[in-house]
């Protein structure tokens, strides 16, 4: 095993250094990516793959600070690594011979279901935190798309979400493996805003989006017959220890009627659901992601940053250079109104009979401008309705560079050309992009 765990120094004007790794049949070569570190990997000789995605000879793949991942090989490849990398190794314990079986047998279920023109398997993954479900997720549709599938992936981790950015569900049809490098976030069928990243937060709420995507997810299968014999992928977040988030699993499992659960590196949880699920649910205890780095306060600080940035500028946190040129308009207050989400009880003489007292709805209310703005992401919806927008799919994102109280306007940084949609319902975030200019 060959381990670098000390952080290198990095020296401007110094020619990167490079390194050749050799790996043999089903081992994997890992590494971390922290802060201002970059380097490139190139696949020398035999077959490769980073999370289900293959890698091509001869082709240099850029990975910059915020980057944890792991290169497999089947049947054994010569990696070379060039820059600076705070930790890279190579390891032979994975357990990606049991993701593959997984993927095996999901593709049965999808071979039966194309067969009878049916829905394909509905796959929920769950786990606590740092298990690696959305590694998983990433793996079982790249393998599906190499099968000429058409999966859906629906990302529910508000927290991290690997579809959309922080703070909202991202929903997509995967017709090509994910990108290796994923500098920018793929085109999506559905974004839909939290504007938090806990549930619990406002569960009303999560639960309110989780109906509305389950629905759009089955329109999408019901108007595209590969899509519906290919099924689902559900990532789910790790908010799982609590009653809240356990009754959340099941509303989730239910909303989107699954019919396999993986569930990661938790026991107890698996013999729980077992309980509680009908037998026509498989329930699948599953080995998490061996070799997952820990993700700190701060990694995760960063991560958020790295999404956003993404979002705007189309490139991770540390590259210099840019794709997309997002702009900064102006704004006055009589121009903008803003809204946020907010709980609001139901008068008990207003339920039907035998309904509980403490019935909650949402409700979109308009908010004061204010510098506390400052920072904070808006989202765009398409609705023009403040109730209607509560689950409607989102245009995009704007994020409010500085609120001028003097002069009654307001700064945002945005890809809409200025105005911003007229007549579109914009809501406020709890999520910050600290980094916004």
């Amino acid at each position: 095993m060959d381990i670098k765990t000390k952080a290198p120094k990095i020296e401007e004007g110094v020619p990167p250094k490079s390194k050749t790794y050799t790996l043999k049949e089903k081992e994997e070569l890992r590494f971390q990516v922290l802060g201002k570190e970059k380097i490139d990997v190139e696949l020398v000789t035999g077959l490769a793959e980073l999370f289900g995605t293959e890698l091509i000879i001869g082709k240099k793949y850029g990975f910059f600070g915020g980057t944890k991942a792991a290169i497999y090989t089947w049947h054994g490849c010569t990696i070379k690594v060039t820059g600076v990398c705070s930790t890279t190794y190579v390891h032979g314990d994975t357990e990606m011979i049991f993701y593959s079986n997984i993927h095996g047998a999901l593709e049965v279920l999808r071979d039966k279901a194309k067969d009878d023109n049916a829905r394909g398997p509905f796959v929920l993954v769950v786990g606590s935190s740092e298990t690696g479900k959305s590694t998983l997720s990433r793996i079982l549709c790249n393998y599906a798309v190499r099968r000429r599938r058409h999966p859906i992936l629906a990302d529910l981790n508000v927290a991290s979400n690997s579809v959309a950015i922080p703070g909202s569900i991202g929903v997509k049809v995967c017709v090509l493996p994910s990108d290796v490098e994923e500098h920018v976030l793929s085109p999506n069928l559905l974004t839909m805003h939290f504007g938090s990243t806990s549930p619990d937060d406002n569960i009303t709420l999560y639960h309110t989006l989780i109906t509305s995507v389950s629905q759009a997810v089955q329109e999408k299968m019901n108007n595209d017959p590969i899509v519906k014999s290919s099924g689902a992928i559900i990532n789910t977040g790790s908010w799982v220890s609590t009653d809240d988030g356990y009754d959340s699993l099941l509303f989730i499992a239910n909303a989107f009627n699954v019919s396999v659960v993986l569930v990661l590196d938790d026991p107890p949880l698996g013999l729980r659901l077992i309980n509680d699920f009908p037998s026509s649910v498989k329930v699948v205890q599953t080995p998490k992601t061996k070799g997952m780095f820990r993700k700190d306060a701060r990694y995760r600080e960063e991560l958020i940053e790295d999404r956003i940035k993404k979002y705007f500028y189309g490139c991770p946190k540390w590259l210099k250079t840019t794709k997309y040129f997002p702009q900064i308009h102006t704004i006055k207050f009589e121009d903008i109104k803003i809204y946020k989400a907010e709980l609001i009880s139901i008068p008990a003489s207003c339920l039907p009979i035998g309904m509980e007292d403490n019935a909650q709805k949402v409700k979109l209310d308009p908010i004061e401008l204010t510098p506390d703005l400052n920072r904070h992401l808006l989202a765009i919806s398409h609705a023009t309705s403040p109730q209607k927008a509560i689950s409607s799919n989102l245009m995009g994102f704007v994020c409010v560079t500085s609120v001028e109280m003097a002069k009654d306007q307001l700064r945002v940084l945005s890809h809409f050309p200025p105005p911003l949609p007229q007549g579109k319902i914009i809501i406020y975030s709890n999520v910050q992009y600290v980094e916004a200019d």
